[in-house]
């Protein structure tokens, strides 16, 4: 399932981002990655013991993300910087699609869904801004699709998100690759 968001929300703070790196990582986060504009990255998920059998409910969110094998997910800390050049600029900024796609890496069935929220450089969660969760027996496969319009200013420049992969019967890991264009 593929959604398109463009959050009303302009980018970030300064330029620090190598193309596509891993980071040093954050205390609750399990993946963090760097994206400079035209890179991609790839992380690799693993298999949890036990099946997670669906969101229960928690605070605002109506999801759990722990270690428990029934309510287990991971997560992954994103920052996105596109640099400002007032010549490619329209109407004062320019725009970059950042293209979650997780699959499943042996070709089983497996059912996992993706949440993605604003953050910022501390990895803390804010609102949800983009989702995809479709049932893999209905949608013939294990694919997730999420895409994220970042928008960027000459004041800001830089994106944080934080996703979380819920894992559902999952049977394979999972690969997700972040592509900013």
């Amino acid at each position: 399932m593929r959604r398109l968001v463009a959050p009303a929300l302009a980018l970030g703070l300064a330029l620090s981002a190598v193309a596509a790196t891993p980071s040093q990582q954050r205390a609750d986060t399990d993946h963090q990655v760097d994206l400079e504009i035209g890179a991609s990255v790839t992380v690799d998920g693993g298999v949890p013991a036990g099946i997670n059998p669906g969101p229960t409910t928690s605070d605002q969110t109506g999801k759990v993300c722990t270690k428990n094998p029934h309510e287990y997910c991971e997560t992954i800390l994103v920052h996105l910087s596109n640099p400002y050049e007032e010549e490619n600029a329209k109407k004062g900024r320019e725009r970059a699609n950042a293209i979650f796609s997780l699959t499943t890496t042996d070709g089983l069935v497996s059912d996992y869904d993706v949440y993605v929220h604003l953050s910022d450089a501390e990895g803390n969660k804010y609102e949800e801004i983009a989702n995809a969760g479709e049932f893999p027996l209905l949608a013939g496969s294990s694919d997730e699709t999420v895409t994220v319009v970042a928008t960027t200013t000459a004041d800001e420049q830089e994106l944080w998100l934080y996703v979380e992969v819920y894992y559902f019967s999952a049977i394979a890991p999972y690969t997700m690759d972040i592509d900013f264009s």
